[in-house]
């Protein structure tokens, strides 16, 4: 048998290289979130705000407080119409006073 190896062996071969680091780190959540509790002390107003011991932990707790809220009030404004009657219930032909 008469077999050749191609001479471009490199294409066919795995080579390990060291992958390259381009830009800065990942930031962690937390670390995220102690440096929004330090922006938010540095630059308030509210001397009651800078008195209250701020940490990443209680940022956190506070955003996901918000945003839940924040969701629910969303959903209710896409589905109800503000007279205690939802689009479902209106696509169904139910009246106010037939809700009262």
């Amino acid at each position: 048998l008469g077999w050749k190896l191609p001479k471009p062996l490199r294409l066919f071969t795995a080579r390990v290289t060291k992958p390259k680091s381009v830009g800065k780190p990942k930031v962690k959540k937390i670390d995220a979130f102690n440096g929004l509790a330090k922006h938010l002390i540095g630059n308030t107003k509210n001397e009651a705000l800078r008195e209250v011991e701020l940490t990443g932990r209680n940022m956190q707790q506070r955003w996901r407080t918000y945003m839940c809220r924040f969701k629910k009030t969303l959903n209710a404004n896409h589905t109800e119409t503000g007279l205690g009657i939802t689009r479902r219930e209106l696509a169904r032909g139910m009246s106010i006073p037939q809700k009262l």
